[in-house]
């Protein structure tokens, strides 16, 4: 069993594998599951990069909410175009793309608005959001489909990706592991929590045309500040290793988010205390595996 499934069983989650199959092929696929649970469900598409982390984590807090979920896993071939096509044939009226912040580059005004640069992405990921982003528009232009771009910030909260940050310090934290920190620790996040971002997407599922929206939390932290906040949760100190930045990190983010409130009534909701709080209440109860999580 891939780790991406293994990750899908542990929250609960039933999945249909379509990894080996070809774009159009998924495409066909997507589009009778859309008939399928058309005004019934919601379908979550979840690419193979870090494993599935944030379409598996939406998905199981979709399904905590009430929506009825259907999962697919995608392989690097089944892209976004597939997708829209099937959309364009079957008449499907809305589509929301997952964005995220790593598009606004280097030296974003804080806090940073969707009118900010995101022509000089950083890394890979980013770029292909920004085209992601760029082909959905010639969807919304060429036949109408109406379309939200939600831009999310760093993403966390309980079972999440644990390649990112807030899962790594609060396992090497537990568990008297180094901690290896990129950089001084002075650059900033706005990190969001998980319940706001499914709210924030559900609520993008509206009318709105074609539209970029930021959807990130109210604060911003520094990360060596971060380390210390669940240092003082956990009950223990960090054995931090310091090593050169990354040339892709940003130095920081921070969401300006005052056009969701505007078009979508969202705000977020949950203080970066009170979601790390959940974070670590979740990491202890769940210990006996979670510590066992390759985080390297």
């Amino acid at each position: 069993m891939r780790d991406i499934e293994k990750r899908a069983a542990a929250l609960g989650l039933d999945v249909s594998t379509l990894m080996e199959r070809a774009g159009l092929g998924v495409a066909r696929e997507v589009g009778r599951t859309l008939g399928e649970t058309s005004g019934r469900g919601v379908l979550v598409l979840v690419g193979p990069g870090n494993n599935g982390g944030d379409g598996l984590v939406a998905a199981r807090h979709l399904r905590d909410m009430g929506a009825r979920v259907s999962l697919y896993l995608l392989g690097r071939k089944e892209l976004e175009e597939p997708l829209l096509l099937e959309c364009r044939r079957r008449q499907v009226p809305k589509f929301i793309l997952a964005s995220t912040s790593s598009i606004y580059g280097l030296n974003a005004p804080l806090p940073t608005p969707e009118t900010a640069d995101s022509d000089h992405p950083l890394q890979a990921y980013a770029a292909s959001k920004k085209g992601a982003e760029a082909l959905s528009h010639v969807y919304h232009y060429l036949y109408g489909l109406d379309v939200s771009v939600v831009r999310y910030f760093t993403v966390y909260g309980p079972a999440g990706r644990p390649d990112m940050s807030i899962f790594r310090f609060t396992q090497w934290i537990s568990e008297g592991q180094v901690l290896r920190l990129n950089g001084d620790g002075e650059q900033t996040r706005g990190f969001t929590y998980v319940d706001d971002i499914v709210s924030g997407t559900l609520l993008a599922l509206q009318p709105v045309g074609y539209e970029i929206i930021n959807l990130g939390g109210h604060e911003s932290v520094k990360i060596i500040d971060l380390i210390h906040m669940l240092e003082a949760r956990i009950g223990q100190r960090a054995i931090i290793q310091t090593r050169p930045a990354h040339p892709a990190d940003m130095l920081a983010s921070w969401a300006d988010v005052s056009k969701a409130g505007r078009l979508l009534g969202w705000e977020p909701q949950v203080s970066l205390a009170e979601g790390l709080d959940r974070v670590v209440a979740w990491y202890n109860q769940n210990r006996e595996w979670a510590s066992l999580i390759d985080t390297a």
